[in-house]
């Protein structure tokens, strides 16, 4: 009977570890599609937009601290190896950069897509969100860009009609310039549109970081399951050998049992013994009686 309680104490405790590990496997899932630091780690899974908007993030941070830092080297020592290695680390930021751009804005246009099929989560707001974000970080990106090359008009290329298209395309450009609806360079952004950026990027981290904190509670809960389930195990092999020694006594005694009845039965079985014994217990009480009575 105690074996098997303790055998199904031993299988619930079993389905409570596969339902931890489920937990576990639905959190990673949660944090790859958050885009969380496994996420980031490995893109091969996940909310690509918020991966790409993280990394795009980091990479234009640290673009504009290089761009800063070589501007200082010039403006005190001028071009030098140092500045010329700078440059170059600049350029394949860039070009690294613009790829997530493009990647960031392929990411959204695939969530629009979805949004408008209803094959997303997405609420529409998101949807407003993430275009904002889109076309804020690659203002950014062509600004950081003008900062380290700026953008000049060009003079008269030689090709006749390479240079009526070049002068068409000015033209054009000028008359928005003068409407007002073109600026003629890239222009910063804003601190509220920073602020905007920064705010969606610290929303992700403040999840990360309760994802972590519930992956890591759950990791200590399956380790604690992981426990129990070892000494479940150590302590069903003591009962299977506990049983096996109740096998063995039960054993002995059945045959000590056996013995005994066999040696009542060939001496004359209990109709014998039964007066004898009567008898033995009238003589001890007489025995007592005489001895209160007389020898007290």
């Amino acid at each position: 009977k105690d074996k098997n309680i303790f055998e199904t104490m031993a299988g619930v405790d079993k389905a409570q570890l596969r339902h931890i590990s489920a937990l576990l496997k639905e959190i990673e899932i949660i944090e790859d599609a958050c885009g969380g630091t496994r996420g980031r780690k490995s893109q091969k899974a996940g909310d690509e937009f918020t991966v790409c908007k993280l990394e795009l993030n980091e990479t234009l941070a640290q673009l504009k601290q290089d761009i800063k830092t070589k501007k200082g080297i010039e403006e005190r020592v001028g071009t030098n190896t140092e500045s010329i290695k700078l440059k170059n680390k600049i350029k394949s930021s860039l070009e690294e950069a613009k790829k997530l751009q493009r990647k960031m804005e392929g990411a959204y246009k695939e969530n629009e897509r979805d949004y408008d099929n209803g094959q997303t989560e997405l609420k529409s707001d998101e949807i407003k969100s993430r275009q904002e974000l889109v076309s804020l970080m690659k203002q950014d990106l062509e600004y950081t860009e003008n900062e380290f090359e700026p953008k000049t008009s060009g003079g008269p290329s030689s090709g006749g009609r390479g240079f009526q298209l070049g002068q068409q395309a000015r033209q054009k450009r000028q008359k928005k310039r003068e409407q007002g609806l073109m600026s003629s360079e890239p222009q910063p952004l804003t601190a509220k549109q920073q602020a905007f950026i920064q705010e969606s990027i610290e929303r992700d981290a403040v999840l990360d970081e309760k994802l972590d904190l519930i992956k890591q509670g759950v990791q200590q809960l399956n380790a604690i399951g992981t426990d129990i389930n070892e000494e479940l195990d150590k302590q069903a092999v003591m009962l299977d050998e506990v049983e096996q020694k109740m096998d063995a006594v039960t054993e002995k005694l059945e045959n000590r049992n056996e013995q005994i009845k066999k040696l009542l039965e060939s001496t004359g079985g209990a109709t014998r013994w039964c007066p004898v014994m009567i008898l033995c217990v009238i003589l001890l009480a007489c025995i007592g009686y005489i001895w209160n009575a007389f020898v007290a």
